[in-house]
């Protein structure tokens, strides 16, 4: 018996605990009956520290704080007062047993100053802030907002606790006070680049790009040096915040130092050239996505090993969801098969991305091949996976597969979300299924999933496409209802099932009156279906009203109001093509015709054929007039000038609109054109 003994009994624990499992597997007799004791008293210390917990067997290292304290026992021969015990909260008593009849009390004494948030050690004080930052991690509040003020009065931070405390509100999205713990910590001297590399990914949060370069250009000021996670953190910022040439830029000048590897730098403490990593290149490639540049990033990730970095999953994925234009699947499938080569693991993310393009490109086939891939690699699809290949099904409208696609999801446990009940909507819509596309809207709320403003937004679509008016109404009102927020693609898909079904009044009330009460902003879509609306009913006055409506619209866009992604503004040709219609139904030639030539003003050789055709019918209506057949010659004219291939119908209506009374060269013209139409083109 003896204090050495103990402490060597102690250290023993450490190695043994985890094997012996329980204190009452040690038999108390000799150096074992000591063993036994400090056993027991570990599971007593635990016990003060975890007071929640009711195992006794928790293993010293989970109770690592250490100061003296005062115990009893009924073992003749040894101490009563033990240094270096593991202790934990002053003022506890405990009692436990260690096998064989051994029994432990113990307290811990009260000392002097020690009070609630004083640690007594420096483990005890690491812990609490491993505790912060796992609680600001999983958005633990209440221990947060606890601890955070305690550890911030410590009079002895350090610069890596004050920036283990930025870090901690970075993590509860607390921009503000991450820097006031920053700027608080540079006043009283308390820095290392550690900090300012945690103050630079704080402007991840608002995005405030220019203080993030700020603080890094700050760092030699404090005789500190840049590391690659400054670099790296910085780049990241940048290429959220928009700003991805600068990031690029910034990685291209740590991969430049690869070139100049072994010279001394001019920082102030003689380190070396600061070379990337797989982090900074991966950094480059995020930024190139930003930047929509897909080569850039494929030049990257195929630059890594020249620069003796290995590219891994961060890498490729990131690469993958960079490309755009109509191959960008076919390198998809080249990068894939080539981590496959490279013995790089894939995950789910990598193979959604690869999805993802395929999508965009309309490949719905290889979207389920890829599916039915990740099953074969051990992984599970999630969500995204079969939303990505629902949506690839919804430009070609297969509800068929869709619904497959969902009914597949119960397979792997998968929940559909709103998001892939939005996405089968909009399927339904491309082929007009208002009634699949009732059901799954139905099948939403059964499941337990709110609808949002997207969700109405493809049933309204839907029910324009089967021209099914009243039902958009009602669904339009079922928004208002709900709270749900009603925006301008909402109203544009109403307008448009009013304008199909003739309802040109219904639809002027929705623009003027109903998008207003909301405080919505019509766009040129909602303009051009209301016009339309109109020329169908022979309303030509209302028609060129809205046609003058457009240069207001054109400038409320311009002030950002609209909430569409299209700033088009004004009128484009649509709206022109459609009030020349409505101009033309009206028996309004002269305006037609003034129109007619404002547009070709306007768009020159890109004028659409359609707006030619609409001009000819518009000439053929007055055929029996004088001012018909000129208006025909005009139309003829132009569409030689323009160099416009016509269609049949331009040809036979611009014909029947000149009539014998036309110009000989002119019809003589459109005749030989159509034959040259009728010639060629299959009927």
């Amino acid at each position: 018996p003896g204090s050495d003994r103990i402490m060597e009994a102690q250290s023993a624990y450490r190695k043994l605990s985890w094997v012996l499992g329980t204190s009452g597997r040690v038999t108390t007799c000799g150096s074992r009956r000591i063993l036994a004791m400090c056993l027991g008293m570990v599971a007593l210390m635990a016990r003060c520290v975890f007071p929640g917990e009711e195992d006794l067997t928790t293993p010293l290292i989970r109770t690592k704080r250490i100061i003296p304290l005062h115990f009893s026992h009924n073992l003749p021969g040894i101490p009563q007062e033990i240094p270096g015990i593991p202790g934990g909260y002053r003022g506890v008593t405990r009692r436990a047993k260690a096998g064989d009849g051994l029994e432990i009390s113990a307290e811990i004494p009260e000392r002097e100053g020690l009070g609630p948030g004083v640690f007594v050690d420096e483990v005890e004080r690491f812990d609490a802030f491993k505790t912060l930052r796992s609680a600001a991690k999983t958005g633990g509040i209440d221990t947060y907002t606890r601890m955070l003020p305690r550890l911030r009065k410590l009079p002895d931070l350090t610069p890596r606790e004050s920036a283990l405390l930025v870090r901690a509100a970075t993590d509860m999205n607390r921009w503000e006070e991450a820097m006031n713990i920053f700027d608080e910590a540079v006043r009283n001297g308390r820095t290392c680049t550690e900090l300012f590399n945690t103050a630079i990914s704080a402007q991840k949060l608002n995005l405030n790009w220019p203080l993030a370069l700020s603080i890094f250009n700050r760092i030699p000021r404090h005789n500190l040096t840049r590391d690659t996670i400054t670099y790296n953190t910085l780049t990241t910022v940048l290429s959220r915040s928009g700003q991805w040439v600068a990031a690029i830029r910034l990685v291209n000048t740590l991969i430049n130092n690869i070139k100049h590897r072994g010279k001394i730098s001019d920082s102030p403490r003689g380190k070396r050239e600061i070379l990337p990593d797989s982090i900074t290149i991966n950094a480059g490639i995020y930024a190139a996505k930003i930047g929509k540049n897909g080569p850039l990033a494929v030049k990257l990730l195929n630059d890594m090993p020249s620069w003796g970095i290995s590219p891994n999953t961060v890498s490729y994925s990131t690469t993958i969801s960079a490309l755009r234009g109509p191959n960008a699947w076919l390198t998809a499938l080249e990068l894939l098969e080539d981590m496959k080569r490279s013995r790089v693991s894939r995950n789910v993310i990598t193979y959604n991305s690869v999805m993802k393009t395929a999508a965009m490109a309309g490949k719905w086939e290889i979207s389920l091949d890829l599916i039915n891939e990740i099953k074969k690699e051990g992984l599970k699809p999630d969500s995204i996976s079969f939303n990505t290949a629902i949506d690839a099904c919804s430009e070609f409208g297969r509800v068929d597969v869709a619904l497959k696609l969902m009914e597949g999801m119960k397979e792997y446990s998968v929940r559909p979300t709103t998001i892939t009940y939005n996405t089968a909507i909009s399927t339904c819509e491309k082929v007009a299924d208002i009634e699949t596309a009732q059901w799954l809207f139905d099948d939403m709320e059964n499941n337990g999933l709110k609808r949002d403003t997207i969700t109405y937004n493809a049933m309204i679509s839907a029910c324009e496409k089967a021209r099914d008016w009243k039902r958009a109404l009602e669904l339009l009102s079922e928004m208002r209802r709900r709270g749900i927020r009603r925006v301008t693609t909402s109203y544009n898909g109403a307008i448009s099932a009013c304008q199909k079904a003739g309802q040109w009044q219904t639809a002027l009330i929705l623009l003027v009156d109903e998008m207003t009460k909301d405080g919505v902003v019509p766009n040129i879509i909602s303009i051009n279906s209301a016009i339309s609306a109109c020329a169908t009913a022979g309303q030509w006055e209302t028609a060129l009203s809205l046609f003058r409506r457009a240069e207001t619209l054109e400038r409320s866009q311009k002030r950002g109001k609209s909430d569409t992604k299209s700033k088009r503004g004004g009128r484009d040709m649509f709206t022109y093509t459609t009030t020349i219609h409505a101009l033309g139904q009206g028996g309004e030639l002269d305006l037609a015709m003034e129109m007619f030539d404002e547009l070709r003003k306007l768009y020159k050789e890109r004028v659409s054929i359609v707006a030619y055709n609409v001009m000819a019918a518009s000439c053929e209506r007055k055929r029996h007039l004088q001012e018909g057949v000129r208006a025909a010659e005009i139309v003829a004219k132009a569409l030689l000038e323009d160099k416009i291939r016509p269609e049949v119908y331009t040809c036979a209506t611009l014909l029947a609109a000149l009539g014998s009374d036309g110009d000989s060269k002119v019809v003589d013209s459109v005749q030989g054109m159509l034959k040259q139409l009728l010639e060629t083109d299959d009927p």
